[in-house]
């Protein structure tokens, strides 16, 4: 009987540690931020996704996404982004969307490329596309 559990344990341990690990089938491997305040147009966002397997350009069937979460940001500031362009090729998808967020108009600061990526990627981003909301957390 101890042999049983013994083994049943193992049997568990060893068959949960064979599971894929869904979360890395696409997560967001780079954002890229460009100021566009000389150019008298919204800042430009673009942000890279590993989609292994087409997972999320299956689920988004388009070139556009209909709105973009940015989970580390307060409710207030998630108004500002502004849905975004698609484009896929093999195993990655660039996202483009734009904002008006950190522009230093109005006695904000300006913020550093860097600042924007730490502050945007701080929690997971989600993408909307109809009734489906699509979860990416950064890559490890």
């Amino acid at each position: 009987m101890k042999y049983l559990s013994v083994l049943i344990i193992a049997s568990v341990f060893f068959a949960g540690c064979n599971k894929k690990d869904k979360s890395q089938e696409h997560c967001i491997t780079s954002l890229k931020y460009e100021c566009k305040i000389n150019h008298f147009a919204p800042d430009l966002f673009t942000l890279n996704i590993y989609d292994k397997g087409g997972y999320v350009n299956k689920v988004i069937a388009s070139d556009y996404v209909d709105k973009i979460l940015f989970y580390g940001t307060s409710d207030k500031e998630k108004s500002y982004y502004i849905d975004g362009h698609v484009e896929s090729s093999n195993d990655s998808l660039k996202l483009y969307f734009t904002a008006g967020y950190f522009r230093p108009e109005l006695g904000r600061k300006q913020w550093t490329s860097k600042e924007v990526e730490n502050f945007l990627l701080k929690d997971s981003v989600g993408l909307v596309h109809g009734k489906d909301t699509i979860f990416i957390r950064n890559c490890k």
